[in-house]
């Protein structure tokens, strides 16, 4: 899961708005969310438009009992909602264009690690080759609305695309609301839409290396933005740091030179499963995956310090 990042709460500085919104906020996915309505709508329609968040939880938590993903975890099969099979049609294509990078089959992996431990520790190595073993989201079959886990010791687990495909259905219904102008803050991916009093919104993007320093400011009007990065959640352990973003070849943490990556494009849910597999593939994975998706573009940070922009972004570095 992705934390509230200093890059969004940058952006409620940044904008410089001139008018008060209606906002509503909420807890959800493991992380704090909020809608922004700067032209159109009132208090009951964002507090309508979070409640989508419960229901996606609903859904898609692989940690949660009775929800469509634990019980295809549990049974090894299920009828899906249309919504819920779309999103698993989706992340198949994404494992397959990121040659696995993006997997939601990851989830017997990331259960043996605990980033928010008191003490932490690392997972044993034995358990971590036996769970990479039934990993790999080519071992789930869809046919329409009803998916099968080849390997039933696979687990699926949707942390990487939940928020995306989130804001994706909360700027859909405001949209039919006529709402204009709006800013969704889902704990590590954004939503824009509309600017605000005639000029764009204003992104600080985070440098992951110092709390509270900026690499730059995006300008946008329209679209989503979401940043992976190691900084986000994890450890320390005898000088070593371990974060949350998994790499599916090793079960280890994602070490490709890389210190963090974001992506802004029209989808939230393309967004957010980006972020994540051009972290995990590293400067020329990430250029590859990128340049099949020219919607989208991406800031990355290198290990160096240096940036590189990927396709079109209106970024002005600090």
């Amino acid at each position: 899961m992705k934390r509230l990042l200093a890059l969004l709460l940058a952006l409620c500085l940044l904008c410089g708005c001139s008018a008060k919104p209606v906002t509503a906020q909420g807890f959800a996915m493991d992380t704090i969310l909020s809608v922004s309505l700067y032209q159109g709508g009132s208090q009951a329609l964002a507090q309508e438009a979070l409640s989508l968040a419960d229901e996606a939880e609903a859904r898609l938590s692989c940690h949660r009992e009775g929800t469509e993903i634990s019980r295809l975890n549990q049974e090894g099969c299920a009828t899906l909602s249309p919504e819920t099979a779309e999103l698993l049609a989706f992340c198949l294509d994404m494992y397959a264009a990121s040659s696995g990078a993006l997997d939601i089959g990851l989830g017997g992996v990331s259960a043996l690690w605990d980033f928010s431990a008191e003490q932490p520790s690392l997972p044993e190595e034995s358990a971590l080759l036996e769970a990479l073993s039934h990993a790999g989201a080519d071992g789930l079959r869809l046919d329409g609305n009803e998916a099968t886990l080849l390997d039933p010791c696979m687990q699926l687990d949707l942390g990487a695309v939940a928020k995306g495909a989130l804001a994706d259905d909360m700027a859909a219904l405001l949209r039919e609301r006529g709402v204009t102008s709006f800013l969704l803050n889902l704990g590590g991916c954004l939503y824009l839409s509309g600017g605000k009093d005639g000029e764009p919104f204003r992104v600080g993007v985070e440098d992951p290396r110092q709390s509270g320093s900026m690499l730059g400011v995006l300008y946008l009007t329209e679209g989503a933005v979401s940043t992976s990065s190691g900084a986000q959640r994890g450890f320390t352990l005898d000088g070593v740091r371990y974060h949350h973003i998994l790499d599916p070849k090793t079960g280890y943490p994602a070490d490709a030179g890389l210190l963090s990556v974001t992506v802004v494009c029209p989808s939230g849910l393309l967004a957010d499963a980006l972020s994540t597999a051009c972290f995990v593939l590293g400067e020329e994975g990430a250029a590859a995956l990128l340049a099949q998706f020219p919607q989208a573009s991406a800031l990355l940070l290198l290990e160096d310090g240096s940036l590189r922009v990927l396709g079109s972004l209106d970024f002005e570095p600090a």
